[in-house]
């Protein structure tokens, strides 16, 4: 039984992790189209440009295509 309750244990951690990676995995993607948005806005940047870039790491990282920014 004791067993039992360490496994459960185990489990409610790894659930809380995985809530902590998500929220991370969101803040993150925040930040990142909010600075994407601000340099599309002062003219730095294109959504072209940004989506040539994306597919050439894209490419260079792995054989699956990168979907399209909109």
């Amino acid at each position: 039984m004791n067993n039992r309750i360490r496994t459960s244990l185990d489990e409610v951690q790894l659930i809380g992790k995985l809530a902590d990676l998500k929220e991370d995995h969101y803040r993150s993607s925040l930040i990142l189209t909010a600075l994407i948005d601000v340099l599309i806005d002062k003219g730095l940047v294109t959504s072209q440009e940004l989506q040539a870039r994306i597919d050439k790491l894209d490419n260079s990282f792995s054989p699956y295509p990168a979907p399209p920014i909109s």
